[in-house]
């Protein structure tokens, strides 16, 4: 399985380009950016100018945990940190083990969820070749099928 990257596989698009047997993308092509990101708005303060109270009312200790009409709790945050640092653990777990020996687990963490473009991404180990994404498919598509294992013929 080929993976043809037009322009971008960045985020979870690079995860799914990673399980391929070979990136492909143009010299201008960016893959990449191997971490997690989470958002919390504090509406509190424009809430408060505008005279606006919001009562939440729950049932479960954790259940307003970081809602936007509220300041963030340090505990809040430092559990969401813990939590996006678990996520970016099993991200680059999942990268190294479709791209093989060509990116390790140490390697995928230590891109700092950077963004590699063209030749860049192969010397880090992200991508395979470089090439315009129609005439790499076009070459995919006329090179001759390997004959299956028989063990896979057998069960398809």
């Amino acid at each position: 399985m080929h993976a043809f990257v037009a322009e971008h596989a960045l985020s979870a698009g690079y995860v799914l380009a990673s399980q391929a047997d070979r990136i492909i993308l143009p010299r201008t092509g960016a893959v990449g950016s191997i971490g997690v990101v989470a958002l919390h708005t504090d509406m509190s303060g424009a809430l408060d100018q505008k005279g606006i109270a919001v009562t939440l009312i729950h049932a479960g200790a954790h259940k307003i945990d970081a809602n936007p009409y509220q300041p963030l709790p340090k505990a809040v945050h430092d559990q969401m940190q813990r939590e996006l640092e678990v996520v970016r653990f099993l991200f680059a777990e999942t990268v190294a083990a479709g791209r093989g020996d060509r990116l390790t687990h140490a390697a995928a963490l230590a891109t700092e969820a950077a963004v590699f473009r063209g030749a860049d991404a192969i010397a880090a180990g992200l991508a395979d070749d470089l090439a315009d994404p129609v005439t790499a498919f076009h070459a995919f598509a006329a090179a001759p099928a390997a004959p299956l294992p028989p063990a896979e013929r057998v069960h398809r």
